[in-house]
């Protein structure tokens, strides 16, 4: 070795393997059989670096000695490179579609596999040694080199799939991203299929398949928000939003709700969300002012299939929240839940505004109605209010209707929005089935709960109010009860018109609002009748036949009107609320003082209440007591009762009358 080199001059040491470069047919073969005449390469030169560190061990090492060192062995560095280059080469084409040779792919796997250990053997030798390794070049990584291409190419890949911004400028329908969304979903799935095959020549090591797939999860959705993120109307947003969520969830199946590509999704998921809410708003708000406008127009309430009235507000701000609920729901159940958290957010607002409108509509009185929800959301017109009944300003044409469906609307959303509670319970039990990420939210009934009954409690507040406007309207029948013409039956009877005004009222009225009316209407009635025993409007002349008559009058009335207010869903229970009526009538019917005696001490058992000075007015109808036989039964019958009663009165129907 080395006779032509002149004296005096150190001559470098030099090992060379000549490497295949031969066209072959099988391309692995001659890659593997060129790796193991490098690894012998590298075995003789790591050899001979270790004899020359043991020799020089405790001695310096003079530059040029470094350098002829390093420079002897780069044929072994240059032989390296070239072949990391060639797997370069065959991981270079992982990421697409084309034909690949899996043979060579396996080859180049149990290389970089093989390169892995050496590494790993030379760290841990140096460590041993105590001291600089001997091995030059190590460790190469060349698996976490082969990652990065992998890595890269993927990238790449993902931008190919990401649909273009350039399609909204031609899409006017949305069909068109609509069919490259599709198009680019059949893509990854392809692409993860060929991933997953391949993934099976890897070792455990590389982790090649999750690396793969959240590289791509990662760079497709940033392509995504960089592309669609602005400049979105509400078809495109909804399209791109579900596409992305399908992919968290369906396709890359992510688990990680911190991850960049899943905040990435929050991000959008925001801004649909803030688009939403404004939407929601002012959609309620104009759906209120056409509403109260309605209320004084010309036009009659909508009933439904069963006679109840509604105005248009229920069914137009129903329709927006089952028409974005629906639509959140298409996109996931998570946003279905957030959705309907801004839905119960904006209905709880509008139906603070609504319940302030509908008071001071059915009022009818001068004041501006109160702003409801925050101080800043609703700013509805103020009414133009008409004045009572027998004013000057009539009544809206279809003042009562309108009453009635103010009230059937409450009822009418109170009922949705049970609906809505069982949808959310059935979304939660389908989330805790399918919980296929943590992204998704649970869903909460409480608030939709509090809501219904915020309400009921609306429903309730204004359905009181109908109280004394129905009140007013057969205030005078109720007067010319127990009078002469009453009793006589001159003219139509007073208790045909009450009926017919209550029903005017009560017939397009929906059952829940009945239940709470009615006992207050019953009430108010058995209160008419009673005050029209106590009040002194009629005193007989003493005629049995007219007491017999003025008796059986009024228990045909009290008949009539527990037959009437039982088709209106009226349940008394076992003892009839009438007969009370019943029972000071009978004072005015019986025929002698005893038997008055006795029927007042009974009387006075069940209604502690009543005053000496209304039971004296009962007994004047009668005519045939003087003045101070009356005293002289009521101080009887009523003073044994009090001396035996102990301790506070019950209170009774009889304290509701006025004082006489």
């Amino acid at each position: 070795m080395g006779n032509n080199v002149p004296s005096g001059k150190k001559r470098k040491p030099s090992i060379t393997i000549q490497m295949e470069r031969r066209p072959s047919a099988n391309q692995s073969d001659n890659l593997w059989r060129n790796y193991k005449k490098l690894q012998q390469l590298e075995t003789w030169r790591d050899g001979i670096l270790h004899d020359i560190h043991e020799e020089l061990a405790g001695v310096d090492e003079t530059n040029v000695e470094t350098k002829i060192r390093k420079e002897s062995f780069q044929g072994a560095e240059h032989e390296s490179n070239s072949m990391f280059e060639q797997i370069r080469q065959v991981f270079m084409r992982l990421s697409s579609l084309k034909t690949y040779d899996r043979h060579l792919l396996e080859t180049c796997i149990r290389i970089v596999d093989s390169e892995e250990r050496r590494d790993n053997e030379s760290t841990a030798n140096g460590t041993e040694h105590d001291g600089p390794s001997v091995t030059p070049g190590r460790p190469k990584r060349w698996r976490e080199k082969c990652l990065d291409v992998i890595k890269s190419e993927v990238s790449k890949r993902a931008s190919e799939t990401a649909p273009s911004h350039d399609i909204l400028e031609e899409d006017k329908d949305g069909s068109r991203l609509l069919q490259r969304l599709t198009k680019a979903r059949d893509a990854i799935l392809k692409d993860l299929e060929h991933a997953k095959d391949l993934s099976q020549l890897f070792t455990e090591e590389w982790d090649m398949y999750n690396i793969y797939v959240m590289t791509y999860y990662e760079n497709v959705m940033s392509q995504m928000h960089d592309r669609f993120s602005f400049e979105l109307n509400q078809t495109e947003t909804v399209q791109v939003l579900s596409w992305m969520i399908l992919c968290r969830d369906r396709v890359f199946n992510c688990q990680n709700a911190d991850c960049k590509p899943c905040q990435m999704i929050v991000q959008l998921q925001d801004k649909f969300l803030r688009e939403k809410s404004v939407h929601i708003h002012e959609w309620m708000e104009n759906a209120l002012k056409r509403d109260i406008s309605d209320w004084r127009s010309e036009e009659r309430p909508t009933a439904d299939h069963s006679g109840a009235l509604y105005s248009h507000f229920p069914v137009d701000i129903l329709q927006l929240l089952e028409e974005n609920m629906r639509q959140a729901k298409d996109i996931s159940l998570e946003l279905h839940g957030q959705i309907s958290k801004v839905c119960l957010k904006e209905l709880d607002a509008i139906m603070e505004s609504y319940t302030a409108n509908a008071k001071s509509y059915i009022n009818q009185d001068q004041a501006k109605p109160a702003q409801g929800g925050r101080a800043h959301h609703r700013v509805s017109p103020p009414l133009r209010h008409g004045a009572r009944k027998n004013s000057k300003e009539q009544r809206p044409t279809h003042f009562e209707k309108y009453v009635v469906a103010l009230l059937n609307n409450f009822d009418r959303i109170t009922g949705r929005l049970r609906e809505m509670t069982k949808e959310v319970g059935e979304a939660q039990k389908q989330l805790t089935e399918d919980s296929r990420n943590n992204n998704n939210m649970q869903l909460d009934e409480e608030p939709m709960q509090k809501l219904i009954q915020k309400v009921e409690t609306q429903t309730k507040v204004c359905s009181r109010l109908l109280l004394p406007k129905l009140m007013n309207d057969i205030n005078s029948e109720l007067a010319t009860l127990l009078t002469p013409n009453w009793l006589t039956g001159n003219g139509r009877e007073a208790v045909d018109t009450m009926c017919d005004v209550m029903t005017s009222y009560l017939r397009h009225l929906r059952e829940p609002v009945r239940t709470w009316l009615m006992p207050a209407i019953e009430e108010m009635l058995i209160v008419g009748y009673m005050k029209g025993l106590t009040d002194k409007r009629i005193t007989l002349k003493g005629d049995m036949k007219d007491r017999q008559s003025l008796f059986d009058k009024i228990c045909r009335e009290c008949q009539q009107l527990e037959k009437f207010l039982e088709e209106f869903s009226v349940v008394n229970g076992q003892i009839s609320r009438w007969d009370v009526v019943r029972e000071l009538a009978s004072l005015v019917q019986v025929s002698d003082q005893q038997t008055v005696n006795t029927e007042l001490i009974v009387l006075a058992n069940k209604y502690p209440d009543i005053t000496d000075k209304q039971a004296r007015h009962v007994l004047k109808v009668r005519g045939d007591f003087t003045k101070a036989q009356v005293k002289t039964i009521v101080s009887t019958s009523l003073g044994k009762k009090r001396r035996s009663v102990k301790g506070q009165k019950k209170v009774t129907i009889f304290s509701r009358l006025p004082s006489t």
